[in-house]
């Protein structure tokens, strides 16, 4: 079973010509799952999932489920293997941590759901924490051996999760094709580059390929 998983930052799609640009860009783009977070403000966030055509041809039991404008999700059975994509965008370094910690009491639940279910979850988005460097103390295995940068406040919550769920971050795990070309985000404060975009799901998954 393999799958192309994409996550893609847009800013606020409501604009005509930018939605346009989206839709030409999905065009162009080679995915099986696109993962999709839209900032713009308080008013115009959300997240999203898009699915190739060629993946919907070899799927079945396919339902959405919304659980608010910071999560979505999309199950579906693939290669008899029964996968919850999930789409996330977490609160800003703005907000404060007790709204992150409601977001991450979500996620609990929802992770809960898919060891019931006996479902391989794939989580792409937004996540708005540095992990940065890989640590002395890291488990590289599940955190990722990949990295630049310091690691934030929200960077050890993001670790402590991964770690209490036995998931892992993907695009952690292989070196990007330049050295510092990781970064997903140019903070508008300090012109800093970061990466606070990640790909998480069960060690079962390996990756093959990154770019």
């Amino acid at each position: 079973m393999q799958l192309h998983v994409l996550t893609k930052k847009l800013q606020s799609i409501k604009q005509q010509s930018r939605l346009d640009d989206l839709v030409h860009d999905l065009d162009m783009l080679d995915f099986d799952v696109l993962f999709t977070t839209v900032s713009g403000g308080s008013i115009s966030k959300g997240v999203g999932i898009v699915l190739h055509n060629r993946l919907l041809q070899h799927i079945h039991g396919l339902s959405f489920h919304a659980y608010s404008d910071r999560i979505c999700a999309l199950h579906f059975t693939f290669h008899n293997r029964r996968i919850h994509a999930f789409a996330v965008y977490f609160p800003t370094t703005w907000d404060t941590d007790e709204a992150v910690f409601q977001v991450y009491d979500i996620w609990d639940l929802l992770m809960q759901s898919s060891a019931r279910e006996h479902a391989v979850p794939i989580i792409g988005g937004d996540f708005n924490a540095c992990l940065g460097a890989p640590m002395p103390q890291d488990d590289g295995e599940r955190l990722g051996s990949h990295g630049s940068g310091p690691r934030n406040h929200r960077g050890d919550m993001l670790a402590r999760w991964v770690l209490q769920h036995n998931l892992q971050i993907l695009n952690r795990s292989c070196p990007t094709p330049q050295p510092f070309d990781d970064w997903t985000c140019c903070r508008v404060a300090d012109r800093v580059r970061v990466q606070i975009d990640f790909l998480l799901s069960s060690p079962s998954i390996a990756v093959q390929d990154m770019w």
